[in-house]
């Protein structure tokens, strides 16, 4: 996302990426500033544009704002919504004065670019809860001593998880094979 940011900004021809989040802790999902890093001011005008964009109010719509605010020359803001569910706001804002506006073509690219911005970020908070889910499933295998495993039906490999491999004491690398799998249980269990 970082780097759709940054995409974005160069498209448009400004200075400053960001994107709010609706629903997380943390109000700024991803910034981007054009200014180097390494200007003392950068920092500054970062915090500026920030504390602007973040007193604008959520865009119900795509909307185009030229302003002479100190930071602030003109100001392009959308919603991030996928299926209904609004995840929050991309901005872009120019700091510098140009003759240049933002036509339909612009206009055209910021509703698709939205919706793909909202897309991978939709994408994400999905692996990034699937991963916690896979955290906890794990952790709950161990204090219950409660393994898994699973036999890919195309390639006849059987997947074992890291508490299934330390229930049959085999190294963490061990790759179980179809054939002698079987062998790590009881023979009564093994009646199919």
């Amino acid at each position: 996302i970082q780097k759709a940011l940054i995409l974005g900004c160069q498209y448009f021809g400004v200075d400053f990426g960001v994107i709010f989040s609706n629903h997380s802790d943390e109000k700024i999902f991803a910034e981007y500033t054009a200014h180097s890093e390494h200007d003392p001011e950068a920092l500054t005008i970062l915090a500026a544009l920030t504390d602007f964009v973040e007193k604008q109010p959520a865009p119900e719509d795509l909307s185009v704002v030229y302003s002479e605010t100190e930071h602030a020359q003109c100001y392009l803001s959308c919603p991030l919504d996928i299926d209904q569910q609004m995840l929050g706001s991309l901005h872009f804002v120019r700091t510098h004065r140009s003759e240049a506006t933002f036509n339909e073509t612009d206009i055209e690219f910021m509703r698709l670019f939205s919706r793909w911005i909202a897309s991978t970020w939709s994408r994400y908070e999905h692996q990034q809860a699937r991963k916690k889910n896979e955290e906890m499933l794990e952790k709950t295998g161990k204090i219950a001593k409660v393994g898994g495993w699973e036999v890919d039906l195309k390639t006849q490999h059987p997947i074992w998880s890291a508490q299934t491999r330390a229930i049959h004491e085999v190294p963490e690398d061990y790759v179980p094979d179809l054939n002698t799998a079987i062998n790590f249980y009881t023979p009564e269990a093994r009646v199919i």
